[in-house]
């Protein structure tokens, strides 16, 4: 094994509930009230397929660019103030780098989001890169970010293992043809990683 991706939101960061408020507020601006299933369905889309399918469904009487604006600035202030990580992240990379391989994040969310989220936790250092789906022509479920990510950390599929929490993103680094552990902490199947320390414990079987 060559490395490792996480997703960011949902996974290394305990940010949906952050994220649904942010989601609820953008729409109250508006007098529309969301729904938990819509919330739900707009996990792992980037930020401009987000705005875009709220305004067409929601008939939002604003610009792209300005609903854009005012969603990626609460987004902002959750990453800088509310947003933390899923305990045990840090340990769980730790024990990843002792197998000398590369991490990445590859996430929906702006580079700047992934990179403030990881340095205000101390977690820049255990990480080799951060690759964004705004980077590439389409994001999740779409394999372009998961493709960009191999193509970055230098490496093929085979020997890649992808981290989501997300249908879009098990669609995505599936499609790119990446083994994929999902991680639920809801979980009720075996199949999925509960929490950390039992993703950590999965990694190292694999990194051996």
């Amino acid at each position: 094994m060559q490395a490792v991706f996480f997703d960011l939101d949902g996974t290394l960061a305990d940010s949906l509930p952050a994220l649904y408020n942010c989601y609820q507020s953008f729409l109250q601006s508006f007098d529309v009230v969301g729904s938990r299933a819509e919330f739900a369905s707009l996990n792992g889309p980037v930020l401009r397929d987000v705005v875009a399918r709220l305004r067409a469904t929601h008939h939002l009487p604003v610009t792209h660019e300005l609903a854009e604006k005012k969603y990626w600035e609460l987004l902002q202030h959750a990453y800088q103030d509310t947003i933390v990580p899923h305990a045990g992240v840090g340990e769980c990379l730790a024990r990843c780098r002792t197998y000398h391989v590369r991490i990445g994040v590859v996430t929906s969310a702006p580079v700047e989001f992934a990179q403030l989220f990881l340095t205000r936790h101390g977690l820049s250092a255990l990480v080799d890169g951060v690759i964004s789906a705004l980077q590439v022509a389409a994001g999740k479920p779409d394999p372009a970010v998961y493709r960009a990510a191999l193509q970055y950390f230098a490496t093929t599929a085979p020997h890649t293992v992808a981290i989501e929490d997300s249908v879009a993103g098990l669609q995505s680094a599936t499609a790119a043809g990446i083994p994929v552990i999902h991680f639920c902490p809801d979980a009720t199947s075996g199949a999925s990683a509960k929490s950390f320390s039992e993703l950590t414990q999965r990694l190292e079987e694999l990194l051996r």
